[in-house]
């Protein structure tokens, strides 16, 4: 194990014996940690608390969206979660398979194709989740409040955030952005779903054509699902360097594209 770590004893307990190497996989913006042994492998999230911590809430947001949807999705089981007076903890197990921007699904156009259908069965799975009792929101509203309280406590600043050229073009600051936003929601909310929230490739995990899973939930919950079809299709372009796999995806989950709620959700993750 990494001597430099050092960890409550109910984290340290289940990986005392394991080796270690920290994890850039994903999209996750706390410290990631792989521990593994021959047999099984695990992953610690952890970041710091000081102050008011957009970070440390996403972590804990993540594991109340992760216990939620124990035996309802494929994603990763709780191993266990600490939050004392300076971290947030999270300990998972392991999503077996490959994520769908790996090598392996990269290396022809047949095997992107493999990752189009993986992509795609999870857009349905998402879609088949009774979200009856689920307590976790991730709609337009919410999402905004969420910037807005952020840009109002000067957390973020004009560096933090990683615009497109476009979107430069089109706004000054993040100000400006927002309360175009606010102004310009989209004429409804019908899709609703449970949606990943940070539905790109890194995130999304199969085995050849099938998928096996999910990680990177902290912005998981009740939403329209054109959160996760926008991010997923900019994500595809971006990681097989085309637009040719559009069509397929759109067929498979058996969805035209709405023109008004792509070119929202583009924006709204800006802010993200």
């Amino acid at each position: 194990m990494n001597n430099k770590l050092i960890l409550p004893e109910k984290i340290h307990r289940h990986i005392k014996d394991m080796s270690c190497e920290q994890n850039n996989g994903g999209c996750s913006k706390s410290s990631v940690y792989k521990f593994y042994s021959p047999d099984k492998a695990l992953y610690l999230k952890f970041i710091g608390k000081a102050g008011i911590n957009q970070l440390s809430e996403d972590l804990e947001r993540e594991y109340k969206v992760i216990s939620w949807l124990q035996g309802k999705l494929p994603a990763p089981e709780i191993i266990e979660w600490v939050s004392d007076e300076r971290f947030n903890y999270l300990l998972m197990t392991e999503i077996k398979g490959a994520s769908t921007c790996d090598d392996y699904y990269l290396q022809t156009p047949q095997k992107m194709e493999e990752a189009v259908s993986v992509l795609a069965s999870g857009i349905k799975l998402l879609k088949s989740v009774d979200i009856t009792d689920c307590p976790i929101n991730a709609g337009v509203e919410m999402k905004l409040k969420i910037y807005e309280k952020y840009m109002n406590l000067n957390l973020n600043n004009e560096n933090y955030y990683d615009w497109r050229e476009t979107t430069k073009q089109r706004f000054k600051n993040p100000r400006e952005l927002l309360d175009w936003l606010i102004k310009n929601k989209p004429s409804k909310e019908s899709e609703i779903y449970f949606t990943h929230g940070d539905y790109c490739l890194p995130n999304i995990f199969g085995i050849d054509k099938n998928i096996s899973g999910f990680i990177d939930l902290a912005s998981a919950g009740v939403g329209d699902i054109w959160t996760d079809i926008t991010l997923c299709v900019r994500s595809m372009r971006y990681n097989f360097n085309s637009f040719d796999y559009d069509k397929m995806f759109f067929e498979q989950i058996e969805t035209d594209l709405d023109e008004e709620k792509f070119n929202y959700y583009l924006l709204l993750d800006e802010l993200a």
